[in-house]
């Protein structure tokens, strides 16, 4: 046998010995390996899985019953091809089947995607490398306006069509509320992930100052003005600095040196 067959022969098996881990129910085993030990060795891959993304998802855990988690899960490792390396990545990829390759299924929750959404991005700010914001503890004023600020890195500006944050066992819902639920997500320097209800007027603005890093406070909220037709420019003023007031004293946004 040449050494393009010996790969070839060698690529084929790798193959066949995935795809009997991932779905033994629709591929057969390898001849060569013993059932007994690539069943117990396929055991400790999925176990691990599922218990990772078990921890990792707590709250969906806990809503869907055990045998239909337990399917999923299988589907997901059956079905996806992850991109990544890294078994903290696993979560993300695990969103990332959700959102774009398993499509609704009968029996699922209307909030399932989102509610899974929600609860990867207290994960990943979790595990995030970026350095918080230091909280701001001076008061500020009209001027203070003037002044340019940013998000921080470690606040995740959100907008969900259900209340995703109040889900629980005794609250699912089945339909979508009027009005879409708008969170910030954010790490405290305690390493502590938290979040804030907003509104939809605190979370354009936050959107507006990711978008135009070059204006001011101020400049942003005349944007925000415009595009709500609001003309009192002074009630504006004065409640974006209540707004940035909240915001700021948490670290989720900071003013640029």
């Amino acid at each position: 046998m040449s050494a393009t067959d010996r790969r070839r022969s060698f690529t084929d098996h790798q193959r066949s010995f995935m795809a009997y881990i991932r779905d033994p129910d629709r591929s057969p085993a390898p001849s060569d390996i013993e059932k007994c030990r690539i069943d117990l060795y396929r055991e400790l891959i999925f176990n691990n899985m599922e218990s990772f993304l078990s921890k990792n998802f707590p709250v969906l855990r806990r809503l869907i019953e055990d045998a239909c988690w337990m399917a999923l899960v299988q589907e997901f490792f059956s079905e996806h091809r992850c991109k990544s390396p890294y078994f903290s990545e696993i979560p993300e990829e695990f969103l990332g089947y959700l959102q774009q390759e398993r499509g609704d299924r009968n029996g699922d929750f209307p909030f399932m995607v989102e509610l899974a959404h929600y609860e990867w991005a207290e994960m990943a700010l979790a595990i995030a490398t970026d350095v918080p914001v230091k909280p701001n503890g001076s008061i500020l004023a009209i001027d203070d306006l003037k002044q340019r600020f940013s998000v921080s890195p470690l606040a995740w500006p959100l907008a969900y069509r259900y209340p995703v944050h109040q889900v629980s066992a005794s609250f699912k819902p089945e339909t979508p509320p009027a009005e879409p639920t708008y969170l910030v997500v954010y790490r405290n320097q305690d390493y502590r992930v938290k979040f804030m209800q907003i509104n939809a007027m605190t979370y354009r603005f936050l959107q507006l100052v990711e978008e135009n890093p070059e204006k001011s406070g101020e400049d942003c909220l005349l944007i925000l003005c415009q595009e709500i037709g609001q003309k009192n420019l002074d009630q504006i003023l004065r409640g974006g600095v209540d707004m940035l007031q909240g915001l700021s004293s948490r670290g989720i946004v900071s003013i640029v040196d």
